[in-house]
């Protein structure tokens, strides 16, 4: 899914559906001590995975705290670029719901602080707007 041949505006595709949620979740739960797990995982959301946008913020906080040493590490291109872009998307829709859940806030958190880690300005703003 992660090869270059799918249009950049591609959103969705109709061999994912809703039950493969859970493979994604195994896989982050599995995979998560390689990096490109990150870097598949949010291009998936910002991209032909885009209807999992409710599932992927667990999915990119776990392989985020399962792995403490991303923040250390030189991560794929444009990983940074997808993230960004998918918390953006997701604190458009979701917002409410962040602040009201303190489930979804903590996973929230997570990648934020990430972001602010990896030098984000984005990530501090973002995290401004929600706390």
């Amino acid at each position: 899914m992660a090869l270059p041949w799918w249009r950049a505006d591609a959103r969705d595709w109709h061999t994912l559906t809703d039950s493969n949620a859970r493979f994604f979740n195994e896989m982050a739960g599995k995979l998560f001590k390689s990096k490109s797990t990150l870097y598949s995982l949010a291009m998936l959301l910002t991209g032909i995975g885009s209807r999992y946008l409710t599932y992927g913020v667990g999915w990119l906080s776990k392989v985020i705290k399962m792995n403490a040493e991303l923040s250390n590490q030189d991560l794929d291109d444009n990983t940074i670029y997808y993230l960004n872009t998918y918390m953006r998307t997701y604190l458009y829709r979701e917002r409410i719901n962040v602040r009201r859940s303190p489930e979804l806030m903590s996973n929230v958190l997570v990648i934020l602080d990430f972001l602010i880690e990896k030098g984000e300005v984005s990530g501090y703003l973002m995290r401004e707007s929600i706390v």
